[in-house]
């Protein structure tokens, strides 16, 4: 790394500030090396200006967010330290400042971390300065940072297989695919079970009737009210042996959530067994009544038999509201959504490290403290700033907020009555600093009342605790001792307050995430109430036991409740010692239990791959939440302007849609380093699935965590079209191909099933997606390009789409030159990818 410099340009004078005369500031960020090549890291510089007309007295601090950024950065300390605080949170000391700042002046300060940046989305972010009073802090409205561009990405990698996503590079990904004609692919996704198109055609009246079996009122109203909101005819639910839209209960239809719909000169006619049956019948018929959008034609349904009914009987979505809030309204768009592709669990993630997000009654600081983010000293009022949310607390849409009772009580209405179960999730034991700080406020209020016992009631901390651990996400202090009574008092407060919502809402409840995951390791062996606990028990002689005591615990309390344990994959856990190394096994102390776990830590061809079906066939129920393939915050691609993580690697609509949960060594074609896999080899190194542990694989589930996931829109980019993969996969049946042994012949079916697939998503759901429910922010993909003898090639991963290109410099519009067909070229081209309505994707370049 260059050595490291420190520039100052200020004058002496000093100048008073004060709070209504506040300094103005800008601050650059610059990179002034960033390589892969041994020893891999980036070296940067701050530049603050006073860009106002008073002096910034000395004294200051800046703080920021930086994911990528290391724990210990390198510094010249005798002119800045730069101090890793907690998480993401990072603070910078200007040592060498001992004078003001003047009106047009700057100051600059270097540092060096080893982690290659990739991604504009990896710089540090949200910035602001406290003053020497430690009281006024400055938000910094200007803030510029460079641009990583895709070319300088494909350099650094060009010695490796990373799978960089330039023009040609997505050209060869898309060049098995062609555009299909509307009769050779599903107008719906999932694909339903069965579907026989027929000869004729129906025409749905402009004012229509719906007649329903008695039991499927809620059903049919939540249809009638989709129905209403998007087509342009007119619906009302009347008994009629002349309606148009006819759903009848049907005891002949085995699975509750199975449903038959048909389309002839009659009318539409579903029939269903269960409520959810009639529900999904709906949602089909939602579908083929939104395949086209045209307000000026009449609704010409095709004559067509479907029979369908699902393939799990677990449909999951998991969202995060933790990291960064989503508010009430958008959580219950999320649900229609979901209820349309046919998930019926949603886990709600409400707590983690970086804030609690729903209330209970009973324990005010989880919200007014734990529920709050802005700077801080103390962590007594609210929270630290986390993913850029900001220093004032009164104003971070998504770094402050939480759900009411009400609010949360209002999401169990919404869901119940769309078929979704909703799962709450309260993580422990680790991940749990919100809550801790929370619990450590409340201690300081009742101690300062004099009330030593209400003080320790919830305490989650020992306060002579000195153990030292740091967590995955560079947390100290965020795991519960489980060594205190004062623990499960507060997680069974929590938990009956809950429990207490579903009741007032009248919705059932029968399973429970406890979280469990990534216990960083060293807590609790300076804990005293720990030290105790194992002087006292027969049956506790280390820290490491602590873990089977701790769920045999909770595992109690939810028992009690009629209520399963499910959690991430390390509660069903146990490192044992295998060929001189520490590996992850089943752990068997917890078999028999009725435990749930969600199996995701599955970056191709590391040693997790294979932890679904070694925990399955050991005797637990697993729910496949794999990393590799449907975590939806990792970025699409290794584009340097695509948000998200990328530690697993890269998840897109084709990974989730490969994913083949009974044979998981084909769901990727290349591992993390982008190196081709060879999935024969993988599955002898690896454990297979026995017939047993298949029966007890019963869903798939999405996940997406939102360190990087800011409001609706980016919650909604992230999924969209993501987790229509994921539908299919959950729903409709094992394609033929994914019991295929021959590489070549499943490989060739394969690229056939996902053509039919990915003109679907092409053709229908991208159109549908930006009217339905009104409308959802969907990543458009962007153009493969190629020049192939002086002529121009271009392709799209969703045939459908529209890919406009320019020669003249200009990037392209809506009005832009179509791409039909290949075109001779003499020099650069621009191509965008649009949807009909002429929303767009980004752009590429391509030149001779």
């Amino acid at each position: 790394m260059k050595n490291l410099l420190v520039i100052a340009m200020f004058a002496v004078t000093l100048t008073a500030c004060s709070q209504d005369n506040l300094p103005e500031v800008s601050l650059d960020w610059s990179l002034t090396e960033n390589t892969l090549q041994p020893p891999a890291g980036h070296a940067a510089v701050f530049t603050l200006t006073n860009t106002g007309s008073v002096a910034l007295e000395s004294g200051w601090e800046l703080y920021f967010s930086a994911i990528y950024v290391a724990q210990r950065p390198r510094f010249d300390s005798t002119q800045v330290i730069i101090e890793h605080l907690s998480g993401e949170w990072f603070r910078l000391q200007p040592v060498s400042v001992t004078e003001p700042l003047e009106p047009g002046a700057s100051v600059s300060f270097a540092y060096s971390s080893p982690r290659f940046l990739n991604a504009n989305t990896q710089f540090p972010e949200g910035p602001y300065l406290v003053l020497a009073d430690s009281e006024t802090t400055i938000p910094i409205r200007k803030y510029t940072t460079p641009r990583i561009e895709l070319e300088e990405v494909a350099e650094h990698y060009a010695h490796t297989n990373r799978r960089v996503p330039t023009a040609e590079r997505l050209y060869e990904q898309n060049e098995g695919l062609s555009l299909l004609n509307a009769d050779a692919i599903s107008p719906i996704i999932p694909t339903p079970v069965s579907m026989q198109r027929g000869e004729g055609y129906y025409t749905l009246p402009e004012s229509a009737i719906l007649h329903h079996a008695p039991i499927f009122a809620t059903e049919a109203a939540i249809f009638a009210d989709a129905f209403r909101g998007l087509l342009p005819a007119e619906l009302r639910i009347a008994p009629s042996e002349e309606a148009h839209i006819r759903l009848q209960a049907d005891d002949a239809i085995e699975n509750p959530e199975g449903y038959r719909l048909s389309i002839d000169d009659t009318g539409i006619e579903i029939h269903a067994s269960g409520l959810a049956g009639a529900h999904y019948g709906f949602q089909t018929l939602l579908g083929l009544l939104t395949a086209q959008w045209d307000e000026d034609v009449a609704i010409i349904l095709p004559h067509i038999e479907i029979e369908d009914y699902p393939r799990f009987g677990f449909r999951g979505l998991f969202l995060d509201i933790s990291r960064n809030f989503q508010e009430k309204e958008d959580i219950l768009r999320l649900l229609d959504l979901m209820s349309y592709y046919k998930f019926n669990v949603f886990q709600l993630h409400l707590a983690n490290d970086e804030a609690w997000r729903i209330e209970i009654p009973g324990l005010p600081e989880l919200t007014e403290v734990a529920a709050r983010r802005g700077h801080t000293e103390t962590h007594r009022d609210n929270l630290h700033p986390s993913f850029a949310s900001g220093p004032d607390p009164d104003h971070s849409p998504y770094g402050s907020g939480y759900l009411s009772t009400e609010d949360f009580i209002e999401i169990l209405h919404y869901a119940r009555d769309r078929h979704i179960q909703v799962i709450p999730e309260i993580v422990a034991p680790g991940h749990m600093r919100a809550a801790i700080m929370a619990m450590h406020a409340r201690y300081d209020r009742f101690m300062a009342e004099g009330d030593e016992n209400a003080a320790n009631e919830f305490l989650l901390e020992h306060p002579e605790d000195t153990s030292e651990y740091l967590s995955v996400q560079r947390f100290r202090n965020n795991t519960m001792d489980v060594c205190m009574e004062s623990s499960y008092r507060f997680y069974e407060h929590v938990l009956d307050a809950i429990l207490a919502m579903y009741v007032d809402a009248g919705v059932d409840i029968s399973t429970f995430h406890v979280g469990g995951d990534e216990v960083p390791r060293g807590v609790w062996t300076g804990s005293p109430a720990c030290a105790e606990l194992i002087e006292r028990s027969d049956d506790l002689t280390a820290t490491a036991d602590l873990h089977n005591y701790y769920y045999t615990r909770l595992h109690g309390m939810l028992a009690e409740r009629g209520l399963q344990l499910a959690g991430w994959e390390e509660v069903g856990q146990q490192l044992v010692r295998e060929n001189d190394r520490n590996v992850n096994r089943p752990n068997t102390g917890l078999l028999g239990k009725n435990i749930r776990l969600h199996a995701w830590n599955a970056v191709v061809g590391w040693p997790g791959t294979d932890m679904a079906y070694q925990l399955a066939n050991a005797g637990y129920e697993v729910v496949m939440s794999n990393s590799s393939n449907i975590y939806f915050d990792l970025a699409y691609d290794m584009h340097p302007d695509e948000p998200g993580l990328h530690w697993s690697g890269y998840v897109n609509l084709r990974s989730a849609w490969q994913m083949t949960p009974f044979n998981h060594f084909i769901s990727n074609d290349f591992d993390i380093q982008g190196n081709q896999v060879d999935a024969a080899e993988m599955a002898r190194n690896h454990v297979a699935l026995t017939e047993e542990g298949k029966k007890r694989i019963i869903g798939l589930q999405g996940q997406l965590w939102t360190e990087t996931v800011k409001g609706p829109d980016m919650m909604f980019y992230y999924l969209l079209p993501k987790m229509l993969g994921l539908a299919e996969r959950a729903w409709s049946p094992d394609p033929q191909w994914a019991e295929i042994t021959n590489t070549s012949r499943r490989n060739s079916l394969r690229e056939q099933d996902w053509n039919r697939f990915a003109n679907t998503v092409g053709q229908v759901e991208f159109p549908r997606l930006e009217r339905i429910f009104g409308g959802y922010n969907t990543r458009i993909p962007r153009a493969g390009a190629r020049i192939i003898d002086g002529m121009l090639h271009a392709n799209v991963e969703s045939p459908g789409l529209i890919i406009r290109y320019t020669t003249d410099g200009s990037e392209p519009t809506a009005a832009s030159a179509m791409y039909t067909q290949p075109i001779a070229i003499d020099g650069p081209v621009q191509l965008k990818v649009f949807t009909p309505s002429g929303n767009f994707g980004g752009v590429m370049y391509i030149q001779p």
